[in-house]
């Protein structure tokens, strides 16, 4: 069981600010996110050591007492046997969840069945006083299925859903680009609830098909902007952005607009693209005038061929 050096993890300097430990996590949290990094196991084993890492020193009580025994730990682990002098147990045990059945100080260093590492179990974990380890210690074994149905518009900005369990309820938080039929499972601390297995499925949308992170609409052009080029509206689930058509686009053709597309599940800032197939409208209704004026184009076209 080793000492882990969470500014290492992160590559910043012990002086680091809160700022540029936030900043670090952020962007190593995107690189080896599992979204980014599907089956690559190294990259999974990672991202825990980050978040791990982000947990005790994005907290400033934390990182206080990491600071703090950081350096008795590495006295400590080098003789399991017989401890050093100079290993600060009084400072620990202030720390430390103590059973009174041990017999010594090494005792104190067991196995973790949490997510967690061992040492930070050992340091953190087991402290009556840090709020997430208590919260870990009430969940119950009790499970509930739930399942809750969005519209495209909510799965894109994320939305905040409420599952009940008789008398008990719980608000979930789903984050912006959740993906139809995904599966989330989450621990409470209500008694009749336990951990939610929850279902997400996403209704279909009128406009826009979603293939992943990305998103395709069919986008009707007049039959002058596509002739002529111009610009034209378009709504999307950002909001309305303006799009320039060239002169002589035909229908079908299809045009990216970069970052337009679903919010990546879990990565901020972070979007798919949309594609539009530009579907050119042919007018109706037209009078007699302007059934005249085609014909006069249909004859000059013939003339320049």
């Amino acid at each position: 069981m080793s000492h882990k050096d969470y500014y290492k993890v992160l590559g910043v300097p012990k002086t680091a600010t809160a700022d540029e430990i936030k900043k670090a996590y952020r962007k190593l949290a995107q690189q080896y996110h599992p979204d980014r990094n599907q089956d690559n196991k190294k990259a999974e084993e990672k991202f825990k050591e980050i978040n791990e890492a982000y947990e005790v020193l994005g907290n400033a009580e934390q990182r206080s007492k990491y600071d703090r025994l950081g350096s008795s730990w590495k006295n400590f682990q080098q003789t399991t046997s017989n401890p050093r002098s100079d290993f600060k147990w009084g400072d620990w045990s202030e720390f430390t969840k103590k059973n009174t059945t041990r017999s010594s100080p090494q005792q104190d260093f067991e196995d973790s069945s949490s997510n967690f590492s061992e040492f930070f179990e050992n340091m953190f974990g087991k402290n009556k006083s840090d709020t997430k380890s208590s919260q870990r210690s009430k969940v119950n074994t009790k499970e509930t299925t739930a399942s809750v149905t969005l519209t495209l518009e909510e799965a894109y900005s994320g939305k905040t859903v409420k599952v009940s369990v008789g008398t008990e309820s719980v608000d979930i938080k789903l984050k912006p680009g959740i993906a139809d039929g995904q599966k989330l499972k989450i621990a409470t601390t209500k008694q009749e609830i336990g951990t939610i297995f929850l279902t997400v499925h996403i209704n279909q949308h009128s406009v826009f098909k979603r293939t992943g992170n990305d998103l395709e609409a069919d986008i009707p052009v007049d039959l002058f902007s596509a002739v002529l080029g111009g610009e034209i509206a378009i709504t999307t689930l950002k909001g309305t952005v303006k799009m320039n058509i060239m002169p002589e686009t035909q229908s079908g053709t299809i045009k990216k607009l970069k970052g337009l597309g679903m919010p990546k599940h879990g990565l901020d800032g972070e979007f798919g693209d949309l594609y539009v197939r530009l579907i050119v409208h042919i007018p109706t209704g037209l009078t007699t005038k302007e059934k005249d004026l085609f014909e006069k184009l249909k004859k000059l076209q013939k003339k320049t061929k």
